[in-house]
C-alpha cells in the first residue's frame, strides 16, 4: 500500500501559503519528537495503590506495679525496682531496657536488643525465659509470657491451668494473669486461655487496642476508645466507668485506665487506697495487688496504696522513660 504524501505549509508575511521544504520539515519533525520526549520524562510516575493498614498502637510497658515491688525503665533505658526484694526482684541487671513487667516475686525486662531478661523467684521456671528476640514480655506470679520477633506467642513457667500454652496465631500484645494469659492480635481481635474459673478466658467479640489481664479478670480498651472488662466482678473490677480512654491497666482486685483528658480512673477493691488516684494528668497507670503507679504529665513517677515494703515510694530524682506512641 502507497502511503500519502504529507505537505506542510507555513504563512508567509503576505498571507499567502507556502510549502516547506524537506530540510525544514525534517527539523519540525526533530523538534516535535524532543518536545514529546522531554514531556513524558517529566511526567509524574503512577504510583502503586497504598495498602491500607489497621496498625494496632501498642503501648511500651515503662512503669510496672506488681505485687510488693515495682519497676521503671529510665530515661538512659537503665532499670529502677524498688519495694520488696525477698527473692531479688527488686533488683534489675545491668543493660538498657525498652520494657519492664513487674510479677509477685519476679520481674523481666524487653532488653536494647531484644532478648528478654527476668530475675527474681524461679519456683517455676517464670524466670527462665526462652532465646530468641522479642517485642513484648509479660510477667506476672508463676508464669511469663512475651510476643517473639514473629508475633507468635512464648510463654514460661507454671503450665497447670494451660496458661502457659498459648493460642496460635500472630500477636502484637500479650498479658499473663492469675492464672490465665490473654493475647491482643495483629488483626485486634483477642484470644484468652488457661484457667477460666470466672469465665476470664472468654473473651469478648469486637476489636482493641489493649488488653489487660488481672486476677481472674481482664479488661481490654476498644478500638472506639471505651473500656469492655470481663470475668470476676465481687468488688467492681469488672466495671469499669464510661468514658473514652487511651490505656488501661487490669490488678489483682482492681483496675486504672488514662482517660482521653489524661486523668486516671480507677475501679474495683480499695482497701488501701489503690483505686483513688491522685489529680493530675498521666501518660501511663499500672495497677498492681493493693498499689497503683503512673507517670504524670511532667515526667515524674507517682504511686498510691499500700506502701508496706515501699512499693509506693519511688527513688527520688529518677527521670523516667517518656511514653513514646507509635503512629
Amino acid at each position: 500500500m502507497q502511503l500519502p504524501k504529507i505537505i506542510l505549509y507555513s504563512v508567509q508575511e503576505n498571507g499567502k501559503m507556502k510549502s516547506i521544504g524537506s530540510a525544514q520539515m525534517f527539523r519540525i519533525i526533530l523538534v516535535v519528537m524532543v518536545v514529546m520526549l522531554v514531556g513524558v520524562g517529566t511526567m509524574p510516575a503512577s504510583q502503586p495503590a497504598q495498602a491500607q493498614t489497621n496498625e494496632i498502637e501498642v503501648i511500651p510497658e515503662t512503669i510496672s506495679a506488681g505485687a510488693w515491688h515495682s519497676c521503671g525503665v529510665r530515661s538512659d533505658s537503665t532499670l529502677s525496682c524498688w519495694g520488696d526484694n525477698t527473692w531479688g526482684q527488686a533488683t534489675p541487671p545491668a543493660g538498657t531496657f525498652s520494657q519492664v513487667s513487674a510479677g509477685t516475686y519476679n520481674t523481666c525486662g524487653l532488653k536494647g536488643d531484644g532478648t528478654i531478661a527476668c530475675w527474681g523467684d524461679n519456683s517455676w521456671g517464670q524466670s527462665t525465659p526462652p532465646p530468641g528476640t522479642f517485642s513484648q514480655v509479660s510477667a506476672d506470679g508463676v508464669n511469663s509470657c512475651g510476643v517473639k520477633s514473629d508475633g507468635s506467642v512464648a510463654c514460661w513457667g507454671d503450665n497447670s491451668y494451660g496458661q502457659s500454652t498459648p493460642a496460635a496465631g500472630i500477636f502484637s500484645q500479650v498479658s499473663a494473669g492469675y492464672i490465665h494469659t490473654c493475647g491482643l492480635k495483629t488483626d485486634g481481635t483477642l484470644a484468652c486461655w488457661g484457667g477460666n474459673i470466672d469465665g476470664q478466658t472468654t473473651a469478648p467479640a469486637g476489636t482493641f487496642n489493649e488488653v489487660s489481664a488481672g486476677g481472674n479478670f481482664n479488661c481490654g480498651l476498644k478500638s472506639d476508645g471505651t473500656l469492655v472488662c470481663w470475668g470476676e466482678n465481687t468488688d467492681g473490677q469488672s466495671t469499669p466507668p464510661p468514658g473514652t480512654f487511651s490505656q488501661v491497666s487490669a490488678g489483682d482486685y482492681h483496675a486504672c485506665g488514662v482517660k482521653s483528658d489524661g486523668t486516671v480512673a480507677c475501679w474495683g477493691k480499695n482497701p488501701a487506697g489503690e483505686s483513688t488516684p491522685p489529680a493530675g494528668t498521666f501518660s501511663q497507670v499500672s495497677a498492681g495487688l493493693s498499689h497503683s503507679c503512673g507517670i504524670n504529665s511532667s515526667g515524674a513517677f507517682v504511686c498510691w496504696g499500700s506502701n508496706t515494703y515501699g512499693q509506693s515510694n519511688p527513688y527520688p530524682n529518677s527521670l523516667f522513660m517518656p511514653l513514646v506512641r507509635k503512629h
